[in-house]
């Protein structure tokens, strides 16, 4: 019993322990090393109608993408029963839900705050690169408006505001680190 304690206490010092270079920097004002230890991406934006059969009820699919269009990670997946309508988002992500924020159908439009860990859809930390935001919904048993919002994820903190588009305005990203 003693001996796996003793492993498991080394395997958690050696995790611990393993930091990639990126995650650490020197801070040029006070010429000390400081470690990453929390990344984070606000996404806020706020819907508006399409018009459709249902408005102001209204399904939306918000996810990541590399930009290559590779599935990097469902975010947000408000439908139900009319999930099949945001053909998008089925398309690039197999109805990838994983850690998701999930739910009905939204009854109406409004502003949504979302948070992005820079993980994956299996939980591993992305590199750095460009991704795609993906936004989608719909008020119609139809394809609904689709908006893609390009961002470049770096070691840098970046806050950006993009022009609105169709059924999505005020979209902005802000990312921030955590440093010890």
């Amino acid at each position: 019993m003693k001996r796996i304690a003793g492993f498991s206490l080394l395997i958690l010092a050696l995790i611990a322990c393993d930091k990639t270079a990126s995650d650490n920097f020197v801070d040029e004002d006070k010429n000390t090393e400081q470690i990453v230890t929390g990344r984070n991406l606000n996404i806020s934006f706020t819907t508006q109608a399409p018009n459709g059969e249902y408005a102001p009820n209204h399904i939306l699919a918000v996810w990541i993408e590399k930009e290559d269009g590779t599935f990097v990670r469902s975010l947000k997946v408000r439908a139900s029963e009319r999930k099949k309508y945001l053909y998008t988002w089925k398309a690039s992500s197999s109805s990838n839900e994983n850690d998701a924020v999930t739910g009905a159908t939204i009854s109406s439009h409004k502003t949504h705050d979302i948070d992005w860990n820079f993980l994956d859809s299996d939980q591993k930390a992305v590199t750095n690169g460009n991704y795609k935001l993906k936004l989608e919904l719909t008020d119609a048993n139809a394809q609904g408006p689709v908006s893609t919002y390009s961002f470049a994820f770096t070691d840098s903190v970046i806050s950006t505001q993009y022009d609105d588009k169709s059924s999505f305005k005020d979209v902005s990203i802000t990312y921030t680190q955590t440093v010890q």
